[in-house]
């Protein structure tokens, strides 16, 4: 919902200001935050108590409250045994913002179609473009200079990457986990950074259980929030590819942990280009090699970047299979069609000839008209079979069963076996058909009396 008017803007802002400067410094002094009872449709905020001698907020894992929306929870929950993943729309191809652990308690907002609408104690790991951040005097602290700014599960403004309902307003403040590009200035590049309280990610009602009964939601929540949202230690974070890492966790040098992120950035921008070449390869009709891309990043992953540089590789890795299987299905399918192809033509011809197939075809070795012919040079008679007006066999009879002058003008088909291949020569009249010796024959057609 959004408020319009100044007098409520400023109202609005200065709720939230009090509400995170009180819940974060009880954090602060070990007491859980004051939480809302857990009734349904109850218009509770994350902390109601009023701060004392409180100057400005502290940050607590990089969260503020926001002024979009005061959170009304419905109930709380947990986390099944197996854990859940909190993503940032209602569907399992969602993107992951969480992985929460097995038995963390979760505030849930609303409900839809199997999901639960639900606020993490720790908040969310979600990137927002630079132009819309601008560095404070406190290190690894940004600060939003925009109203209804936009917060995605990953350093991209396209599909894949849908944001999530809750917009940022000018004046939060922010912890910074890392950079997609150290190359590039702030305002150019994807930062990520960890969600203000009251944002809200989607996780199934499969991977949740209800609160045992002897245990009271309300204060298990404030426990979780006060442990959650603790300030920063003061090392500023300067890319997703050090957030988390063995540098950072064994305090190496900045200049150690500087070399390393650029290591790690150049490595995962090698790799992208590598996805991006394959899957214009892959657009144009041609083979492309994922699992050299899959490689690329998997050496990423071997150079020990943080948790948030971790997550984007390990889903592009998985977007490398899932590019894979679909490559590998398209070339399943035009295998298929091919072969289907080929056989509906090889069934075409074969109907093809069925249809000029005549009463006679494959009943007999040859066909035709029965002629006697002298040859030059030859003193005995020589006997051809003419068909479509071409000479196509030499008749002869070894066994001397068949007089072929007997059948002279008949129209007959026979049966034999081939003794000579055609003769050619340079005169015309030299040419001879296949030689035949006839086992079987029979008179198709005879002629009319006096026309032999």
């Amino acid at each position: 919902m959004k408020i319009h008017g100044s007098q409520v803007r400023g109202w609005t802002s200065s709720f939230s200001f009090v509400l995170c400067a009180t819940g974060l410094a009880l954090a602060q002094q070990g007491s859980p935050l004051p939480t809302p009872t857990n009734t349904a449709g109850a218009d509770a905020n994350h902390a109601g108590a009023t701060a004392t001698g409180a100057t400005k907020p502290s940050i607590g894992a990089g969260l503020v409250a926001t002024t979009q929306e005061a959170p009304k929870f419905l109930r709380y929950v947990r986390a099944a045994s197996g854990g859940a993943k909190v993503r940032n729309i209602y569907d399992a191809q969602g993107v992951a913002i969480a992985d929460v652990e097995a038995g963390t308690v979760l505030a849930v907002h609303g409900e839809r179609a199997g999901w639960l609408e639900v606020e993490s104690p720790a908040g969310f790991s979600v990137w927002v473009y630079g132009e819309y951040l601008t560095p404070t005097t406190e290190s690894g602290v940004l600060s939003v200079s925009g109203n209804d700014v936009r917060m995605r599960p990953l350093p991209s403004s396209g599909a894949e990457s849908l944001p999530l309902r809750q917009l940022l307003q000018k004046g939060q403040r922010l912890r910074m986990l890392g950079r997609k590009d150290l190359a590039k200035p702030l305002a150019e590049d994807w930062v990520n950074v960890g969600s203000p309280v009251g944002s809200r990610g989607w996780v199934a009602t499969t991977q949740t259980e209800a609160l045992p009964a002897d245990q009271d939601g309300a204060t298990l929540w404030g426990t979780a929030v006060g442990e959650a949202r603790k300030p920063l230690t003061g090392t500023p974070i300067t890319s997703a590819a050090v957030a988390g890492g063995a540098e950072a966790a064994t305090g190496g040098s900045n200049a150690s942990v500087t070399t390393d992120s650029k290591k790690i950035s150049a490595a995962l921008g090698d790799a992208d280009k590598q996805l991006a070449a394959a899957r214009s390869t892959q657009e144009q009709g041609g083979s492309a090699d994922y699992d050299a891309v899959k490689a690329a990043y998997e050496a990423v992953l071997a150079l020990g970047p943080g948790e948030a540089t971790t997550k984007l590789v390990k889903d592009r890795i998985e977007l490398c299979s899932a590019y894979a299987d679909g490559a590998n299905l398209s070339a399943e399918l035009e295998r298929q069609k091919q072969s289907i192809d080929a056989a509906l033509s090889k069934r075409r011809d074969e109907m093809a000839r069925a249809a000029r197939r005549q009463p006679f075809d494959g009943r007999f070795d040859g066909r035709g008209r029965i002629e006697k012919a002298t040859l030059p040079g030859e003193s005995r008679a020589v006997y051809f079979l003419r068909f479509g007006g071409e000479l196509v066999a030499e008749l002869g009879c070894a066994s001397g069963r068949l007089d072929f002058a007997d059948f002279l003008g008949c129209e007959v088909g026979f049966n034999g076996t081939e003794t000579r291949g055609p003769i050619r020569s340079t005169t015309a009249a030299l040419n001879r058909p296949r030689a035949f010796d006839v086992a079987r024959l029979e008179v198709i057609a005879a002629p009319a009396k006096g026309q032999r």
